[in-house]
């Protein structure tokens, strides 16, 4: 069948690699090496702000990129909200991305828009008819909007809902909406597993303008092998041989890419040269093999392809099995219902043939991946309660409603999560549930603030500065500060759970690698008293991305500057606002000075 022309005039842009701006290996770097990539493609906010450094940087090198957000409904019965996709269509424009790519799975869920990490990872498509009527919809929604090519990609699984083979839903997915293809080999190959059959003839081989490799790991449970995406491990055989394979088959090919988000840049480049001498001895798209001859091709121009708006659906909206999907996945009650009967809350057609297993391996991902967020915002507290209490109770928020609403709302819902667990679980000695909800508090209390300084930039107030010149003025507390006293400092409590932070803490948790015993003594020491302050500000290198777009989050990156005093001091620290920092007594004066220097206080 031949490529559609709008498809034909694509740019050839030869082996790159998929990366993320501001993780390793850093892409203006590997650009720089010889047999570096081609391109660059990468995911990330809907903001262009966020990555104009780094996309300017790779332009001046004569590196294009493309934009491969995760943040758009292609199936689903929740539609993408027009400022989203005009958000969407503004950083396409901005970076000059030729095409844009995503897998085929629902990113948000409701009315406001967000990313698939939202829900620890996209949610794939059912594979019915139904759910493919209802697929064309939203991606007709995109194309009504984005004017320049759309290419889908079957995400990755380790198991199915409804009984159409992956291929053959996604080849009339794109047939009907007019749209190019992206395949990821590993991708494909966990669809073979889950499927049990090679359905690479059900593809129309010249819409597929782009492939992927990446590393990744199998998994075995019983008589059954999955296939889990993991781009800092290596290349597994199989899915070599389906990169090989569609090589192969698809003459139109224009881009080759290397995931390789996490791995060390000496891995990378070994695997773009196997990459490149594989085009060039096995691919059938004479472009691309010549491309990777002469190595990095010109800076390309942007194909717009315009579409009419699409049309709203004619008939009532089907259930179409999502919710239920959602319900099963992060409802342990749910989940252990399907364990159980092989049904759980799907319809009898959607759990036809459901490997069950499968389901499991993917609820346990997710998991991990929101339980790692959520704990990331209450590191000790979230840490003492794990420690004390297991993993249980923290986990039973994936029940929340508030789970699957904007990320500040559910950040604040699971500290109001953690507080029910001190005020009605939590049993012990007076001084461990008052350490415990103290911790919390003062979490809670960051938190918040963060929110708070974002939420006045968003709406247009301007970005707090920090001077070590203080004024002659009365003192006052800084804005989007925090006082507190603590009955001993969150940095024992650290200690005791030996050195838990941010990037560890739920795993650490989730490991069972926290000592509550050790917790539980350092509580119940002697008292040692502390007077935290603490106060948001924008990281002074940190880009801001201020949308102004009713309905398109803002990204706004916060730090906290913090300082302990020793004691209970928050009495002294009262007394000293709203004098002159001159007329407070030299001992308070000198105090007073260092917390101005700190940004914590200002004198006006």
């Amino acid at each position: 069948m031949p490529m559609p022309e709008f498809l034909e005039a694509l740019p050839t842009l030869g082996v790159g690699a998929s990366l993320s701006f501001g993780m390793d290996p850093d892409p203006t770097t590997l650009v720089q090496f010889d047999g570096g990539p081609d391109f660059v493609e990468y995911a990330g906010a809907v903001h262009p702000e966020l990555v104009a450094g780094s996309v300017a940087a790779l332009a001046e090198r004569g590196v294009p990129v493309l934009y491969h957000p995760s943040c758009l409904n292609l199936c689903g019965p929740w539609p993408n909200p027009a400022p989203w996709l005009d958000a969407v269509r503004h950083h396409v424009e901005t970076v000059r991305s030729p095409w844009l790519a995503q897998d085929v799975a629902v990113c948000f869920v409701g009315d406001t828009p967000g990313y698939s990490n939202q829900l620890g990872y996209f949610l794939g498509p059912i594979l019915t008819r139904a759910s493919l009527e209802e697929a064309v919809q939203r991606v007709m929604e995109v194309r009504a909007r984005v004017p320049v090519p759309l290419l889908l990609e079957p995400p990755p699984a380790t198991h199915r809902l409804g009984s159409m083979p992956m291929l053959a839903w996604l080849n009339e997915l794109a047939q009907r909406t007019d749209c190019g293809l992206l395949l990821d080999a590993g991708h494909v190959w966990s669809h073979v597993l889950v499927e049990g059959a090679d359905t690479l003839d059900m593809i129309d081989a010249d819409r597929v303008v782009e492939l992927h490799v990446a590393g990744g790991l199998h998994r075995k449970v019983g008589q059954r092998r999955y296939y889990i995406d993991a781009h800092d491990l290596p290349i597994q055989p199989e899915v070599w041989g389906v990169f090989d394979a569609l090589l192969d088959r698809c003459t139109s090919l224009r881009a080759v890419c290397v995931e390789c988000e996490g791995a060390a840049a000496a891995q990378v480049l070994p695997v773009l040269a196997d990459v490149r001498q594989r085009v060039m001895l096995k691919s059938a798209s004479p472009t691309l093999r010549a491309q990777s001859r002469v190595g990095r091709p010109p800076m390309p121009g942007v194909v717009h392809q315009r579409c009419a708006p699409v049309a709203s659906a004619s008939q009532p909206p089907v259930d179409t099995g999502y919710p239920a999907l959602l319900q099963t996945l992060f409802h342990p009650e749910a989940l252990a219902r399907l364990v159980r009967d092989g049904r759980g809350d799907l319809s009898p057609v959607l759990a036809q043939d459901i490997d069950a297993q499968g389901v499991v391996i993917d609820a346990e991902g997710r998991h991990q991946y929101l339980m790692s967020a959520l704990c990331r915002s209450f590191p000790v507290s979230a840490a003492a309660l794990g420690a004390l209490l297991g993993t249980t109770p923290l986990v039973a928020f994936l029940a929340s409603p508030a789970l699957l609403g904007p990320m500040a709302a559910r950040t604040a819902a699971f500290g109001d999560h953690l507080q029910r667990l001190v005020d009605l679980v939590l049993d012990g000695p007076a001084p461990v549930v008052a350490g415990v909800g103290a911790l919390l508090a003062w979490e809670r209390a960051l938190v918040d603030s963060a929110r708070a300084l974002r939420d006045a930039v968003s709406a247009g107030a301007p970005v707090p500065n920090v001077t070590d010149t203080p004024g002659s003025g009365p003192l006052a507390v800084a804005p989007f500060a925090v006082v507190m006293e603590l009955p001993l400092s969150p940095s024992v409590v650290q200690a005791a759970l030996q050195g838990v932070g941010p990037g560890d803490c739920w795993r650490r948790i989730a490991h069972g690698d926290l000592d509550g015993d050790r917790l539980v003594a350092a509580l119940l020491g002697k008292p040692s008293p502390v007077t935290l302050l603490a106060r948001a500000l924008v990281p002074p290198q940190a880009p801001i991305a201020v949308s102004g777009i009713a309905g398109v989050p803002d990204v706004i990156e916060v730090s906290h500057r913090t300082a302990e005093l020793p004691g209970r001091q928050g009495g002294r620290l009262r007394a000293m606002l709203g004098e002159p920092l001159g007329d407070l007594p030299p001992r308070s004066q000198n105090t007073a000075l260092r917390l101005v220097q700190a940004g914590l206080l200002v004198a006006g």
